[in-house]
Parts: structure tokens; sequence; C-alpha cells
């Protein structure tokens, strides 16, 4: 009995120290779990420390390059200015030739691109400076710093590293928008510079062509007035020759009515003619009856009453 007991206390003994052996290794495995996490978030944070200092000191420097290159506009600016007052004030003094003229033109043209360069600079550089990417990232710095001195005074459970985890992985996510936004910035400058270069040129091309058709509405409106005088010309000849027109119109009527007169005048002296001629052959006709014979006094007398209505007839028309 005594030599099962012991066997059964040593088995117990056994099962214990196997037991805490387990839960020793355990322990062991989540503390080296624990530690590599922090080393891994503390490598991020380090990593996403340098990644904006790294944007920091990118936007100094564009923000310096900025403000250099507006000094330098600046400059140029006010050395065109001054050339122009130059310019002007000798050509004050003495008359100004076509090719001075030309360059003036040039000099106030290339004056007025320099101030909208100038004004686009400064409106990407206001944008710059109010998008305030430094103090995010110092924000950010300073909450992951905050993070990591909590993560380091209590221990943290698998559930608090994954969250950690995920929050890092929102904040490096709005980092890298942030980097693409000051991307897309830049690209956005150097387009609309370039969009405004392309504008002033169209403006110049299309200055250029309003000239050449204010031109060529002048000559037209010229060709026009000529156009107009010689329509007023025409419409006073076409006046005239319709005058004369309805004048002829009215003295052919007249013509026509004397010839249809004449006409009626002719075809009357003609049927007295006939009629004359009718008579002379009657009377013929009567003297050869009378001497031949005296037996006939009645139709002798019938050829003078005839003669006699004939020679009526043709009183009658002479007096028409």
């Amino acid at each position: 009995m005594t030599a099962k007991h012991r066997k059964g206390k040593s088995n117990h003994k056994q099962e214990e120290n196997f037991f805490k052996n387990d839960v020793v290794e355990t322990e062991v495995r989540a503390g080296g779990n624990n530690h590599a996490l922090l080393l891994v978030l503390f490598l991020m944070i380090v990593i996403g420390g340098a990644i904006g200092a790294w944007f920091c000191v990118q936007q100094n420097q564009t923000l310096s390059q900025l403000t250099d290159n507006l000094m330098g506009m600046q400059m140029k600016i006010v050395k065109l200015q001054s050339s122009h007052e130059e310019m002007r004030q000798s050509s004050s003094k003495q008359h100004i030739s076509e090719s001075l003229e030309t360059r003036l033109n040039a000099l106030e043209e290339s004056n007025e691109l320099a101030q909208k360069q100038v004004g686009m600079a400064l409106a990407t550089a206001e944008q710059l400076r109010t998008s305030d990417l430094p103090a995010q990232v110092l924000s950010l710095h300073t909450e992951m710093k905050t993070r990591l001195a909590e993560m380091q005074q209590a221990t943290v459970s698998l559930e608090q590293l994954s969250q950690l985890q995920t929050m890092l992985k929102g904040k490096s996510e709005e980092f890298e928008g942030v980097r693409i936004q000051v991307a897309d910035l830049a690209v956005v400058s150097s387009e609309l510079s370039s969009k405004v270069e392309v504008l002033s040129r169209s403006l110049g091309e299309a200055e250029s062509k309003l000239e050449e058709r204010a031109g060529q509405v002048a000559a037209l409106s010229a060709t026009l007035d000529g156009q107009a005088a010689a329509v007023v010309g025409l419409k006073e000849q076409v006046d005239t020759y319709q005058a004369q027109l309805e004048a002829s119109t009215l003295e052919m009527a007249s013509v026509r009515g004397l010839l249809e007169r004449e006409q009626s005048q002719q075809l009357q002296q003609d049927s007295v003619e006939e009629q004359l001629k009718v008579s002379s052959t009657l009377q013929d006709q009567n003297s050869a009856y009378k001497s031949k014979s005296r037996l006939h006094t009645s139709q002798a007398e019938m050829f003078e009453v005839i003669h006699r209505s004939v020679t009526r007839l043709n009183q009658i028309c002479l007096c028409i």
C-alpha cells in the first residue's frame, strides 16, 4: 500500500512539474511575442517619423523654391517696369519709331504675363501653406510617441496590438494620401503654369485675328458705302428712264390715235374714189345711152339721181 501511495504521489509531482514547465514556456513565448511586437511597432513609428520628417523637408524645399521663384519674378517685373518707364520718358522726348512701339507693346505683354504667373505662384504657395502638412506630421508623431509610452508602461494584449496595427495602417494611409495630395498640387501648379502660357499665346493670336477682322470689316464697310452710292445713282437713272418711258408711251398712244384716224380717212377717201369711178362710168354709160336713143329717158333720170346722191356723199365725206 505504501509503495502504491508513493508511486501515486511521485506521479502527481511529475504532472505538477510538467504543468509548471508548460506555463513557464507559454509565459516565455508570450513575453517573446510581446517584445517582438513592440520592436516591430517601434520600427514602424521610427519609419513613420522619418517619412514625416522627409515630407516636411521636401515641403520646406518646395516652399523655399517657390519663394525664390517669386523673388526672381518680382525682380524681373521691377526691371521691366523700370525699363518701360525709361522707354516712355525717352519717347516723350523724341519721336518713337515703329520698332520701338512694337518693343513697348511686347514689354507690356510680358509684364502682364509675369504678373499673372506671379499671381498663380502666390495662390499655389498659399494653398501649400494652408495645407498645414507639418502640423499634421507633428501631431501624428506625438500621437505615436504617446501610444508607444502607453504600450511600454502596461502589458499589451493581442487585441490591442491588432487595434494599434490597424490604427497605424490608417495613419500610414492618411500619410500616403497627404503625400499624394502634395504631388497632385505640384502637378496642378505645373499644369496651371503651362495653361497660363497657352492662354496667353491664344489671347495674342485672338487679338491679331480680331485686328485682321476689324480691317476686313472696315474694307467691307467702305465697299458697301460705294455700292450704296452706286445703287442710289442707278435708282435715279431708273426713275428718269421710267419717266421717259411713260412719256414715250403717251406719245405712242397719241401717234396710234392719229394713225387710226388717218387710216379711217384713207379708207373713206378710197371709198369715195371708188364711188366717183362708178359715177364716172355711169355718166359715160348715160351719155352713150343718150346718144343712142332718147327712148331711155327714165333710165337717164335714174342715173342722174344716182349721180346726185354720189355727189352728195362725196361732199359729206369731204366735210368730215
